[in-house]
């Protein structure tokens, strides 16, 4: 009786056998029935296997999936938004701070008034995956060296410091030379920013 993966061919093999046996009357059908019986129990065994390889294939494809997938994000985003200094305009820091929700992160917004050390110690424990600065002073050669050099000392070289405001061109090269992520300048649509963090997270993150 031959077993294998496929159910329903297996018990027409055996039932052919059944038949096959019950018909046999003389030495020549029994030889005919031994060549038959031995040619169909090949041919189930070739389905059996070529089933079997199908379905190691597939479980190689999902395990390969699975590697690729490796840096998948398991949880939401959690970005820290911040104002440091005097800068007392937040709107366009709560407009991101709303669209980084809606586009399925975590945000905790500080308020106002932030030093840097401020923002570095509540991005460490809130377990921040990026910092988004919002800075409209002209302070910005000053906020984004402190709080970089705050992040390489309490070795957070895995979290996206980012944000955008007033800030010229030539002043976002040298800031992004530094280690500063993206910078970006007013007019730029929530979605970029949003894709931007995304992106960076997934590369640079772990979780």
């Amino acid at each position: 009786m031959a077993t294998c993966v496929g159910g329903g061919v297996c018990f027409a093999t055996n039932h052919a056998l059944k038949h096959i046996n019950n018909s046999a009357k003389s030495p020549c059908q029994d030889a005919q029935r031994i060549d038959y019986v031995g040619l169909l129990t090949a041919n189930v065994y070739i389905w059996c296997a070529e089933r079997l390889a199908l379905k190691l294939f597939d479980m190689m494809d999902a395990l390969g999936t699975e590697n690729k997938n490796a840096n998948t994000l398991h949880r939401p985003i959690r970005v820290l938004v911040a104002k440091v200094g005097l800068d007392g305009h937040d709107r366009g820091a709560k407009v991101i701070a709303a669209a980084l929700r809606d586009a399925g992160m975590e945000v905790i917004y500080t308020g106002l008034r932030q030093t840097p050390e401020m923002v570095v110690n509540a991005a460490l424990q809130e377990d921040a995956d990026a910092i988004g600065i919002s800075i409209l002073s002209g302070a910005h050669m000053t906020v984004f060296p402190k709080i970089l050099k705050l992040l390489q000392e309490k070795e957070m070289n895995d979290v996206l410091l980012t944000g955008g405001g007033i800030i010229p061109e030539d002043d976002m090269q040298q800031l992004n030379n530094m280690g500063v992520g993206r910078l970006f300048a007013p007019g730029t649509t929530t979605t970029e920013i949003a894709t931007y963090i995304t992106n960076w997270v997934q590369n640079h993150r772990a979780f």
